[in-house]
């Protein structure tokens, strides 16, 4: 019986290392089986390949400095992005040089080099390339910690006409720069937007820019909601405005939170709102403050 437990152990132990050997320790495909994957890749196949790691890289290269398709050339360069591996930041310059319109500039930000920021730079400043492209460089760059993207983020808040094209909105404009300036989160993006967002008269913008901030986990919305109450009754607020602030105070609320929460539910219980409509706000308020005492309670 000691004798078949020592065989089935070194059966074991031969097949972790014929199979490290064949596929290695990322679960690699064999290298012809990986080219096709990548020659082909979706949104979907993507997400394999990445999980595959630096050993495709060389390949995901391969492809992306031959392809002229927009759709590959995007996922190949937001896939060698999120694999994380410096050696692919050559290629993405390179192609990024060529075609502006078609590499991932999120690739550059995941790679946190400054080498990203001439590359993002070129399309900041190329007046041809759309509002969005160039907004979106400008996001990226800040996130690098370049200047110049906060400012200009900040500037297609203040001054949209300046960056939208014939027929373009400039509140799409705005939302743009708020999205940048969400995901920039320094200390002078988050200063313009605790100072500029208005949940009283520029609602669906202020709304707009409290999602970008929750979608980027950045805590400056918690800071615009404690402002918008200490400014207001939960009564004179607008009904999206009051879920969406509760929610907000629900992700990123403390301790002080719970306070402001019972304070809502009580202006809220002397509103001239439906009952059921209270209803619905009070199973809201319940949801955020459990979701703040499970967090204390963490702590």
């Amino acid at each position: 019986m000691k004798f078949f437990k020592i065989k089935i152990g070194l059966l074991l132990v031969f097949f972790s290392i014929f199979y490290n050997i064949s596929y290695g320790k990322d679960n690699s495909l064999n290298s012809n089986d990986l080219k096709k994957k990548i020659k082909t890749i979706t949104r979907k196949s993507r997400k394999e390949i990445v999980k595959i790691g630096k050993a495709a890289v060389p390949y995901i290269i391969e492809e992306l400095l031959q392809t002229e398709d927009f759709k590959a050339t995007r996922l190949l360069s937001l896939t060698l992005g999120e694999i994380g591996d410096p050696a692919a930041l050559d290629a993405l310059i390179q192609v990024s040089a060529k075609r502006p319109l078609d590499v991932s500039l999120r690739a550059f930000a995941l790679l946190k080099s400054k080498r990203g920021i001439p590359p993002l730079l070129n399309i900041l400043t190329n007046k041809s390339l759309s509002f969005s492209r160039r907004i979106n460089a400008a996001k990226y760059l800040g996130m690098l910690g370049n200047a110049q993207g906060t400012e200009m983020a900040i500037q297609a808040v203040k001054n949209p006409e300046k960056f939208k094209m014939k027929y373009q909105r400039p509140e799409a404009v705005q939302t743009a720069g708020h999205e940048a300036l969400a995901y920039i989160n320094n200390d002078e993006s988050n200063q313009f937007l605790l100072g500029n967002i208005d949940l009283f008269d520029n609602i669906t913008p202020g709304l707009s820019a409290l999602r970008y901030m929750n979608e980027a986990k950045n805590k400056t919305c918690l800071s615009i909601v404690k402002k918008t109450f200490q400014k207001s009754s939960a009564k004179r607020l607008d009904l999206i405005v009051c879920l969406s602030s509760i929610y907000i105070l629900g992700e990123f609320g403390e301790k002080n939170e719970l306070k402001l929460l019972n304070r809502i539910k009580k202006e809220i219980s002397e509103s001239a709102f439906p009952l059921d409509t209270k209803h619905n706000i009070f199973l809201k308020i319940k949801d955020a403050k459990d979701k703040i005492k499970k967090r204390l309670n963490k702590n």
